[in-house]
């Protein structure tokens, strides 16, 4: 009988653990297996039976771990993506939708050309960053479509007007009309972004934002864009997007600066003392720290937090403080940005900038930042442009820059103007209100500059544009639109 019973037992042994006596149960279970006679081991086995068991749930454990950080990794990465793909979609129908605008007020061929192809590329780019975003349910259909249609259609009107000259009414209307629902879009696009960026929606929350996105056409009111959408096979010539956050604040400075040419070569004490005379320090308050060799070589001076935390750039060539800036003063603005203007037109008359005239203000937290263009003959010389930094706390300047006017700055010789006001205040757009003009110079795509009117005008939705118009041949240069809030203006 006892017999029978061992030989039982080690069957049951040879069943749980046939090579090497230890089973897959843990400690507990294995002692009462034991005590019950089913398993048969000895104390050493059973301790490396432990410690096999620990050790397998250490390699399980540590490969769950691992999958874990993977999948937040990879989690990271979409969310990232996803982010960088709405940013881009936001910044690209911002873009079109500007385009649309400036096209319903231009008249020129020219002009309208550049404007519609500058549209289409803005469509294209909206496209492919939609191609980013994730779209399982379908939410986004009509937004695709919405773009590509829109693509096409300026595509379609680009050929017309070249071969035509202008627009029919018809085209207009869609125009227009097309104007008007991707301005929907925008609004809309530019919520979610904000959104986003306060953090009170993340990527994870984009099906809700593609639910809200696929609802702007009830909200915006979608118009009907017509029906002359046509699609023509050829490829568009690159052309660059020049997006402004001032009228023609983005400059020639890759040249050699003109302010500069036959200047002599500064000493290191001598930049130091103008520095110093910039920032109303003493000289013994600068350190020169830098000595830069590149497109504008110049010194790079700073004081330290007790004299005010700045830094300064003087131009090895000549002499002239090229940039400076240091932190804002902490604390509740008192000053009115109108009164930051007024502290920026006094330093500047105080430092040589003569002629000077405020264009458009920004403010940012209790700082306002003023560009100035020069005046020569009581013409805006919107290439000579210096941005002024002042703190709303304590009216003192914090920020000069001034590159674009050492690069263009120079006395002209203004060539007559050939088209009078009345001739060329003809050719705007019949739905804007004139409400000034005055004679700009302005730069162009390449190195040169053109005379032109100026045009301040109201448009039907109460917003604002500037429209110049060649003071030589009539046509149409550009149309900027005023963006504006109560932090100030921008013009795009």
């Amino acid at each position: 009988m006892i017999k029978r019973k061992d030989t039982e037992r080690k069957r049951s042994v040879s069943f749980f653990a046939p090579q090497n006596g230890v089973t897959v149960w843990s400690a507990p279970i294995l002692d009462r297996l034991c005590k019950k006679g089913v398993v048969v081991m000895s104390k050493k086995g059973r301790v490396l039976c432990v410690t096999f068991l620990a050790a397998a749930f250490a390699v399980v454990g540590g490969f769950a771990v691992r999958g874990h950080v993977r999948a937040a990794h990879y989690q990271m990465l979409l969310e990232n993506q996803q982010r960088h793909a709405f940013g881009e979609l936001t910044t690209a129908v911002d873009e079109l939708s500007a385009a649309l605008q400036k096209g319903r007020f231009t008249t020129s061929q020219g002009l309208l050309v550049s404007i519609l192809t500058e549209g289409y590329e803005r469509s294209e780019a909206a496209q492919a960053a939609m191609g980013g975003l994730s779209d399982a349910n379908g939410a986004l259909e009509e937004t695709t479509a919405l773009l590509g249609k829109t693509g096409d259609y300026l595509y379609y009107l680009t050929g017309s007007v070249a071969r035509k000259g202008s627009c029919t009414t018809e085209e207009r209307e869609t125009l227009n009309a097309l104007a008007e629902n991707i301005l929907a879009l925008s609004v809309m696009l530019d919520e979610l972004q904000a959104d986003m960026n306060a953090g009170a929606l993340t990527p994870q929350d984009l099906v809700q934002a593609e639910s809200r996105l696929a609802r702007w056409r009830e909200e915006g009111g979608a118009q009907n864009a017509g029906s002359i959408y046509q699609t023509v096979e050829a490829d568009l010539p690159e052309m660059p997007a020049l997006v402004y956050d001032g009228p023609f604040s983005e400059h020639l400075t890759d040249r050699k600066p003109k302010m500069l040419e036959g200047t002599e070569a500064v000493s290191t004490q001598f930049a130091r003392a103008i520095a110093a005379d910039a920032l109303g320090l003493t000289q013994e308050q600068l350190t020169l720290i830098s000595n830069g060799k590149g497109e504008l070589p110049s010194y790079g001076f700073e004081s330290d937090e007790a004299s005010g935390g700045y830094y300064i750039e003087v131009t090895h060539q000549g002499g002239q403080v090229s940039t400076f800036f240091r932190s804002a003063t902490e604390g509740e603005a008192v000053l009115t940005a109108e009164e930051g203007v007024e502290k920026a037109k006094g330093y500047l008359s105080s430092h040589g900038f003569d002629a000077m005239e405020p264009s458009y203000w920004m403010t940012y937290g209790n700082v306002v930042t003023i560009s100035f263009a020069a005046v020569q003959d009581n013409v805006l010389l919107y290439p000579d442009l210096v941005k002024v930094e002042v703190s709303l706390v304590d009216g003192r300047v914090v920020g000069l820059e001034c590159a674009g006017y050492l690069a263009n700055h120079c006395v002209r010789t203004l060539e007559k103007v050939s088209v009078p006001e009345r001739a060329a205040q003809e050719n705007l757009s019949t739905a804007l209100n004139i409400q000034s003009h005055r004679l700009a110079l302005i730069p162009t795509r390449g190195e040169y500059e053109v005379l032109c009117h100026e045009f301040a005008c109201e448009t039907p939705e109460g917003g604002h544009c500037l429209v110049y118009v060649n003071a030589q041949s009539g046509q149409e240069e550009k149309v900027l639109l005023l963006l504006e809030t109560e932090n100030g203006t921008l013009a795009q």
